[in-house]
């Protein structure tokens, strides 16, 4: 539940920084909704869930979903490096 709030208000944020207004505190606002709903979306709840689900091999679970993870990560990072010109 929480991840799925998470990413619903991570969304939110990210749609209302396209309506930005002209005052700073709305800009304030906007990111400390998007650090927060980013924190619930990070890999601690998604790592959570999977220790409760998993009773005997947890460690091996626990690795392969962050690994998975990693290479979702690594491979839009790519992407946006082709696309955008992110050299680093």
């Amino acid at each position: 539940m929480v991840i799925l709030a998470g990413s619903l208000f991570l969304a939110l944020g990210v749609l209302m920084l396209s309506s930005l207004s002209a005052h700073l505190w709305q800009f304030y606002l906007i990111y400390l909704l998007i650090g927060l709903a980013g924190r619930a979306s990070s890999p601690v709840p998604y790592s959570t869930v999977i220790a409760r689900w998993f009773d005997h091999m947890r460690g091996l679970a626990l690795g392969l979903s962050l690994a998975a993870l990693s290479l979702i990560f690594a491979t839009g990072i790519r992407g946006c490096r082709r696309k955008r010109g992110f050299v680093y």
